[in-house]
């Protein structure tokens, strides 16, 4: 009865000579593919290795297993060779070991080789060789010589270094790829680790070699990278498929100007079929008309195609192919169509030409690559002498530093669009508005358009100088009638204007726009016109005002709101004035509506009218004093006026130079 582990191993070399022949018909198949000769060897020298022990382990005497043995080594060291072979040539694409190179290779091998065959001359590979029973096997036990140790040696370095190539080759990144390099090191890893294990004993098995065996794991590991990893297919850096899959066609001629190859997308451009391929330039010239334009010798140039249905124009470069000695081997050319390309160039010059504004296209350094005739009508110049430019030159408004940093602030954005001045070639200034679009494209360029707002500018200018005369009429008639307040109540004189610098003063202080600020002293000078419905006796009246009389005061922010508001200002000046004495709390007059509700101009303004009133002689009363005035909106913070209004106003006084005087 045989243990399990004898069972084992015969299947696993069945099995392993099984895997060596399914890999050989694998390579077979795919032949012409870079490293399947490789792998074709390798599997073939496996099969040797496995079949060698296979069939020593069913000798029963010396003679035979180590005839067995022998044939063996002929496939163990013939297998490192393979590998490494294979992991060249298959991630680099090409047979780069060939002739005298690889003659020199297999040298040592061979030596090694013969060495095994005369060892009994010898007994440089064993020695002390003798039958010996380890469990269900019957075994041939041998110590090693000095060659074997050195032929072990040997075989281990081209292993490690066949998977040195394949890990800095093929761990690209690339999925494909990673997965095919690592199936094929599953592959060679499992015997090679194994072969250590049993020649260095590390395990307490029986002495029967199972590197072979292994084989039958490789197997299933390249089987996984063939059917998942496209292993033999989708081969490394493969040319043939990058150029197939080209746009642009490739004709690569030899030395003799011979077509060896031209790729699907060159025969579409040409109209013609492989049977091109193999035939000489002169001879396709006399069916291709296209070839006759051909000149290796040239690079960058356009041809003209004519097909039966439309012409094409194709831009060809010739590159010429060096072998590994540095030698040239023929020629690479590669059609581009541009004629796409071209109509849309041609669309576009056609565009720029005939728009109305100016176009020009800058480089980074500033220098005026292509320019329409529009802004050469424009500027006065020739297009030649715009061409020879830096756009500094035309520039009438900005520095050269400014331009610069809005160069930078155009490449960040991809865009930008002002006004400024060109200078024309006599020397006058015309207003522009331009338009500039960014592309990173040799090196980046600006697009840049310009049009022509003179007439724009010089119609703003007039719209300018008529709104000033408007401006200045509204302001002379508010001046008009704080003018016929101020005659009606000669006691409160000055008022309105002093009024006016503490809330300008104020408002400046709490950092409002400029815009607020006008609408704010408009109000102010006018914030008592309707004390002009007040009797003249009340307002002037040198004792305290019984509650009537003080009722009748009270309407004059109403009086003056319907003044005010038949007048169309740009501000809310009719409201500002309605509601000066309102307060916080919701205690003023004359509707009493409370804090948020009431404009912030009226706030400012009712800050400033107690101050200066407290302040101010009145017929009924001596002046309090700015101290009183100033300790009364601080008591009041909050309650009666704006807060931030309050501290405003004390921060003019205590911390400014601020006079009411």
């Amino acid at each position: 009865m045989y243990e399990p582990y004898y069972v084992f191993y015969q299947v696993a070399m069945v099995l392993s000579l099984l895997a060596s022949l399914s890999i050989m018909v694998l390579a077979l198949q795919r032949r012409d593919v870079p490293g399947a000769r490789a792998m074709l060897a390798l599997a073939a020298a496996t099969f040797i290795w496995t079949l060698g022990f296979f069939l020593e382990a069913h000798s029963t005497t010396l003679e035979q297993q180590l005839f067995f043995t022998r044939i063996g080594y002929i496939g163990s060291l013939s297998v490192p060779i393979a590998w490494f072979l294979f992991a060249l040539n298959y991630s680099s694409g090409t047979r780069l070991i060939t002739g005298w190179k690889l003659a020199l290779l297999c040298l040592f091998p061979a030596i090694f080789l013969a060495l095994v065959w005369s060892n009994d001359l010898h007994h440089l590979m064993w020695y002390n060789e003798h039958l010996s029973n380890s469990g269900s096997f019957t075994i041939t036990v041998k110590t090693y010589g000095i060659a074997f140790w050195i032929a072990l040696t040997y075989n281990y370095l081209f292993i490690i270094g066949g998977a040195i190539i394949l890990i800095r080759r093929l761990f690209t990144g690339t999925p494909l790829y990673t997965g095919q390099a690592i199936s094929l090191l599953v592959a060679i890893c499992l015997p090679f680790i194994w072969n250590i294990i049993y020649v260095f004993d590390f395990f307490d098995l029986p002495r029967k070699d199972l590197t072979p065996v292994m084989f039958a794991f490789s197997g299933l590991s390249l089987g996984l990278g063939t059917m998942r990893f496209q292993l033999l297919g989708a081969v490394p850096f493969a040319r043939r498929f990058i150029i197939d899959n080209m746009r642009d066609g490739v004709l690569i001629f030899n030395m003799q100007q011979r077509l060896l190859e031209a790729n699907p997308a060159a025969l579409t451009m040409l109209d013609a079929d492989r049977k091109i391929v193999g035939k000489d330039i002169d001879l396709l010239a006399h069916v291709f008309p296209f070839f006759k334009k051909i000149r290796f010798s040239e690079s960058g140039c356009e041809l003209t195609w004519e097909s039966k249905e439309r012409s094409y124009i194709y831009e060809f470069d010739t590159v010429a192919m060096l072998d590994i000695q540095n030698h040239q081997s023929g020629w690479l050319v590669t059609l581009r169509d541009i004629s796409e390309r071209n109509r849309r160039e041609l669309e576009y010059r056609t565009i720029i030409q005939t728009t109305s504004d100016g176009f020009c296209i800058v480089d980074m350094e500033g220098y005026i690559l292509d320019v329409n005739e529009a802004y050469c009508e424009l500027s006065g110049y020739g297009r030649d002498e715009l061409l020879n430019m830096h756009i500094s030159e035309i520039e009438a408004i900005e520095k050269p530093e400014d331009s610069h940093s809005r160069v930078l602030k155009i490449q960040e954005s991809g865009r930008d669009c002002f006004e400024t001045c060109h200078r024309c070639k006599d020397g006058h200034l015309v207003h522009v508005e331009i338009s500039i679009n960014y592309l990173k494209v040799h090196d980046g360029r600006l697009f840049i358009f310009i049009r022509d707002i003179t007439e724009r500018k010089q119609a703003e200018e007039k719209q300018l100088k008529s709104a000033e005369k408007i401006v200045n009429a509204m302001n002379a008639a508010v001046e008009a009638m704080a003018r016929t307040v101020e005659m009606r109540d000669p006691y409160t004189a000055g008022h309105q204007r002093r009024v006016t610098r503490l809330a300008v003063a104020i408002a400046i202080e709490m950092d409002f726009q400029q815009e607020f600020i006008d609408g704010l002293r408009m109000a102010a000078i006018v914030h008592d016109i309707g004390k002009i419905k007040v009797p003249a006796e009340i307002l002037s009246k040198a004792e305290a005002l019984s509650e009537a009389e003080y009722n009748l005061v009270k309407l004059h922010p109403e009086a003056g709101y319907n003044i005010l508001k038949t007048i169309e200002f740009p501000w809310p000046v009719d409201q500002i004035v309605l509601q000066h004495h309102e307060r916080m709390d919701g205690s003023g007059y004359p509707h009493g509506i409370p804090g948020e509700e009431i404009l912030m101009e009226a706030r400012i303004l009712a800050v400033a009218d107690v101050v200066e009133s407290m302040s101010s002689h009145r017929p009924y009363r001596p002046a309090l004093g700015l101290g009183k005035a100033l300790e009364e909106i601080v008591k009041s913070s909050g309650t009666l006026y704006d807060s931030e209004v309050v501290a405003a106003c004390i921060r003019l006084f205590h911390e400014g130079d601020f006079s009411l005087d």
